[in-house]
């Protein structure tokens, strides 16, 4: 699940810088996560698809910056992808383990997705940029 949340605070990052706002965000979310975790763990959580709405509900505040990063449409696909894999684990379809793997699945494929949205972004802002030239005997230096 560390895991997990690593990759969730990654993806935020690749949206954009972490100001103190952002980090102090990040240090509520991550203890709001730890406690859903030791909720669950406790047995205190009847149902998986319970566990999977904490873990959502947590990150709730990350919403703001996946929107200035371009990606909140990505956070609002995983969420509702955790709660439909965490349905099919109470239904008895999938074990955790198997529920766990697929979100991991999941969340590599959104993480690439914002990826690729930041590269792309990063060539647009490239490409429009104005580009001055200076040029010394032999030597031509850009910016």
């Amino acid at each position: 699940m560390k895991t997990l949340m690593g990759i969730v605070g990654l993806g935020l990052l690749l949206a954009g810088c972490v100001s103190g706002r952002d980090a102090e965000v990040d240090a509520a979310v991550q203890q709001s996560r730890d406690a859903c975790v030791t909720t669950y763990r406790s047995k205190q959580l009847k149902t998986y698809s319970g566990y999977m709405q904490c873990l959502n509900t947590a990150e709730a505040p990350l919403q703001e910056r996946a929107q200035r990063g371009g990606v909140g449409d990505l956070l609002n696909v995983k969420f509702a992808g955790r709660v439909a894999i965490a349905e099919r684990v109470d239904r008895g379809e999938i074990t955790p383990a198997q529920a766990d793997f697929e979100v991991a699945r999941m969340n590599s494929g959104l993480m690439s997705q914002g990826q690729n949205r930041l590269n792309a972004n990063r060539l647009v802002d490239a490409a429009t940029s104005p580009v001055t030239c200076n040029r010394y005997g032999n030597s031509v230096t850009c910016f």
